[in-house]
């Protein structure tokens, strides 16, 4: 069954400085080890203020991407191809993690070290009356958050990935 299946887990939030770790290598990597043909790995940031929480994964720097190389190749080592999903969080960034509620940062995260980042969106309207109101997006950020995803692309490329998912 192996060209048969696909596995796309959900976001884990089981990153530290938004990177990779033998948590990822072990959770995806059993997947392939199942017999998976492609293993998707979750939401990935393409920029800090693009995740949803401090726990999200992210690829804007090359440090990121050579973390991600020791799971592409292990993916790959045992025949599965890797897809990575890469993404904004718009509205939805500056999260708690789910196990703290996901409702958005507040100041005893920041004494934890989470601290709130302003959300993006299409207007100054937080994603519901119980958040904090977006940064309205302008055209220089389009033109920002395009070079972001262009340069999540390229270190997609550099970490080993056989797929990228817009």
């Amino acid at each position: 069954f192996r060209n048969r299946i696909v596995v796309s887990p959900m976001q884990t939030y089981s990153s530290t400085s938004a990177k990779p770790s033998a948590f990822h290598l072990v959770h995806l990597g059993r997947f392939a080890l199942g017999g998976a043909a492609l293993v998707s790995v979750e939401a990935t940031a393409v920029c800090p203020e693009g995740r949803s929480t401090t726990h999200d994964l992210g690829l804007w720097s090359e440090e990121q991407a050579d973390a991600f190389r020791p799971i592409t190749d292990f993916l790959r080592e045992h025949g599965a191809a890797s897809a990575v999903q890469i993404q904004h969080a718009g509205t939805k960034s500056a999260c708690r993690p789910p196990w703290r509620g996901f409702g958005p940062l507040q100041e005893d995260d920041a004494q934890r070290g989470e601290v709130r980042w302003e959300a993006w969106g299409p207007t100054s309207a937080g994603w519901s009356p119980a958040y904090p109101p977006s940064h309205p997006v302008q055209r220089a950020d389009v033109d920002y958050l395009l070079n972001c995803y262009r340069r999540a692309t390229r270190l997609a490329h550099r970490a080993g990935f056989d797929v990228v998912e817009v």
